[in-house]
């Protein structure tokens, strides 16, 4: 941390010099640099995508096709920042479902007779079995 505090402070006053720069030069500034800024951005990036919402049918859609839906035995999409309504159909073999964490507004639940697990603890969901 002193490192960095010490590499900005050369940004506020250019007779100032810190003394890594002095030892290492211009390429300990640069690889400083690209460091310090990297890990900024992957901070930012990391704690921005929690706030992106998704609709939920749109990813349930590019996440498992419904080719391949028939086979799923348990689906866990918590915390995934999905919203609005999310249908689901085709999953035949489908156990156990957790779709807790999330913003959505309608659970829709189709052709399931296998279902034993079902966890949402979202507030406002209503979960219906197909018919409005």
């Amino acid at each position: 941390m002193k490192m960095i505090v010490e590499f900005l402070s050369c940004f506020f006053n250019s007779n100032n010099h810190p003394k890594f720069l002095k030892s290492y030069g211009y390429y300990c500034l640069v690889l400083t640099t690209i460091i310090f800024f990297g890990k900024v951005l992957l901070f930012l990036v990391y704690h921005l995508k929690l706030f992106i919402m998704v609709n939920a049918q749109e990813w349930l859609d590019r996440e498992y096709p419904k080719e391949e839906r028939s086979k799923v035995e348990e689906l866990v999409i918590t915390g995934k920042g999905l919203e609005g309504e999310l249908e689901l159909k085709r999953l035949k073999k489908l156990e156990r479902l957790n779709c807790s964490c999330n913003e959505l507004e309608n659970l829709v639940l189709k052709e399931f007779t296998d279902l034993k697990i079902l966890s949402c603890s979202d507030k406002n969901i209503i979960i219906r079995n197909g018919k409005k």
